[in-house]
């Protein structure tokens, strides 16, 4: 399964994807055309999918067959990721999502 390219909720000036252990950075330019500038190594095997916490501060990874969500810190000026050292082991995980409690009733 592919995910699709997301953007940071912070900025838009940057799309992400997952593919074959990395994830790739890409520039949004004028009229949306994507120029690739980078990826990121998923820190894991068999990179499922990942999520920006609501804020776009954070990019979570799931790494199902390594068993583990990887955190990576989001730099909004040059949409470069930086591994936070935060390696979760967490049973195949295969998708995250994030809850805002205060608009739960």
């Amino acid at each position: 399964m592919r995910q699709r390219p997301r953007s940071c909720p912070a900025t838009r000036s940057w799309r992400y994807s997952v593919e074959e252990g990395c994830i790739g950075i890409f520039a949004v330019g004028p009229g949306g055309a994507l120029t690739f500038v980078g990826e990121e190594w998923t820190r894991g095997d068999y990179p499922r999918s990942f999520n920006f916490d609501p804020p776009g501060r954070f990019l979570y990874c799931c790494n199902q067959r390594a068993d583990a969500v990887a955190v990576f810190r989001v730099d909004r000026r040059t949409g470069g990721l930086d591994f936070t050292g935060s390696y979760s082991p967490v049973g195949n995980p295969s998708i995250i999502v994030f809850l805002d409690l205060a608009t739960v009733r």
